[in-house]
């Protein structure tokens, strides 16, 4: 589990109830899938101490809502119609701003990612980040279909990790959604997203990892580059 104290419930001045926003996807995926098809429950080993958080910080659940909101904005403007690209690079512009894809990427590769550079690191990040936005991106431009997401509360896990509980309905069933968050560089951001019980870190690092033993990361990256030019 994710370290720190032992995780405790947010008083409920700090739990804030959602309106009740509409997201994506298909099956349940759309918005929280791309993040990375599924997800994790393991712990941010090495990750750096970070200062207590300040008074004024925002909120993690507004931060999921505004950029979710904001995501949905585009999907449903018809301004885009004919201009998928235009709207998927929007897209990816809100996805980048809410999501650690550095993180995320450490998570997956796990030992891997010390076998890198901090310059091959960052070219890692940058092309895992652009395959993931075209490739469920893309996708969720097609599937979107109004489904309803309401967020229910917040718990702090500790001063810079924070979990947000969502539900979405799709179908006739309920899909409880948590998007996994940490504090650093004075924002919010999410690292993982676990949509009924599945991490998508786990799901990315079973994919990843079984590859790397095969090729070497750096060789990954080019695979990534492949994949993203045939995606367009």
């Amino acid at each position: 589990m994710i370290g720190g104290p032992a995780p405790r419930r947010v008083p409920a001045a700090r739990v804030v109830a959602a309106p009740a926003p509409r997201v994506v996807t298909r099956g349940v995926t759309g918005l929280v899938t791309w993040l990375v098809t599924a997800l994790l429950a393991t712990a941010l080993a090495g990750a750096p101490a970070r200062a207590a958080l300040p008074s004024d910080a925002p909120q993690p659940i507004d931060v999921v809502r505004e950029h979710v909101g904001a995501a949905i904005a585009i999907l449903k403007d018809p301004a885009y119609a004919e201009r998928a690209v235009e709207q998927r690079d929007r897209l990816c512009a809100i996805a980048h701003q809410l999501f650690d894809i550095e993180t995320f990427s450490r998570l997956v590769l796990m030992g891997s990612w010390q076998d890198l550079d901090a310059a091959a690191q960052r070219e890692f990040v940058a092309v895992f980040g652009d395959f993931l936005c075209r490739y469920y991106l893309s996708r969720l431009q097609i599937y979107y279909d109004n489904e309803l997401v309401t967020f229910s509360e917040q718990e702090f896990k500790s001063d810079t990790r924070a979990t947000v509980a969502a539900r979405v309905e799709w179908r006739g069933l309920e899909i409880p959604v948590e998007v996994r968050m940490g504090y650093r560089d004075g924002h919010w951001r999410a690292f993982d997203v676990v949509v009924s019980g599945i991490s998508a870190v786990l799901v990315y690092r079973a994919q990843i990892q079984p590859r790397l033993l095969e090729i070497t990361p750096r060789e990954l990256i080019e695979e990534l580059r492949q994949r993203i030019a045939e995606q367009g």
